[in-house]
């Protein structure tokens, strides 16, 4: 997994998230149940958005982990990186 890889997944998993959080809201008929799996689907939107920002940051600092797993870099992104910190 690299950076690019990594930060390109989370917006298609927060667009997905919002897909099934609409269909959540027009399928889901009670209303106990329509509110807890709504909840959850936020929480975990808002994981990935918490973590998408961290992936951010890895270019500044030319390394970094995305729960517990370490993220590699593409040689033109660890070139960028280590141009950027000798600057």
């Amino acid at each position: 997994m690299d950076v690019t890889f990594l930060e390109r997944m989370s917006w298609a998993v927060l667009v997905l998230l919002a897909l099934l959080m609409l269909f959540t809201v027009r399928l889901i008929k009670a209303a106990v149940l329509q509110v807890v799996l709504l909840m959850m689907l936020l929480g975990v939107g808002i994981t990935v958005w918490v973590y998408r920002d961290d992936l951010s940051e890895c270019r500044t600092t030319c390394s970094c982990s995305l729960l517990g797993i370490e993220v590699d870099f593409s040689e033109s992104a660890q070139r960028a990186c280590d141009t950027l910190n000798r600057q």
